[in-house]
């Protein structure tokens, strides 16, 4: 590595370190990808809990259902991250 090397790999957030271009526009599909996951998440986590409220509020499902529906939605966040990491191998802590 070059002499500035050390002081950019801490400061920065991704390091690219051989002089493949590919690796950037892999780099950039990750970052596209982890933005698309982003929003799809903040999405399910705002509308599935409001829909469950706005249904109790209308007496159309009883609170315990609404709850079981902001559990859903929280199942449905934690599952669609999850989907980010498929074909990589699981480690454990």
């Amino acid at each position: 590595m070059l002499a500035g090397s050390d002081f950019t790999a801490t400061a920065a957030d991704a390091l690219l370190t051989s002089h493949d271009l590919g690796s950037f526009i892999d780099c950039l599909a990750i970052a596209h990808g982890t933005c698309q996951r982003f929003v799809e998440n903040l999405a399910l986590a705002l509308i599935v809990p409001v829909a469950g409220m706005v249904l109790a509020i209308a007496g159309d499902v009883t609170p315990v259902v609404a709850s079981g529906l902001l559990i859903g939605g929280t199942l449905l966040v934690v599952i669609n991250s999850r989907r980010s990491l498929a074909g990589m191998p699981f480690r454990a802590p």
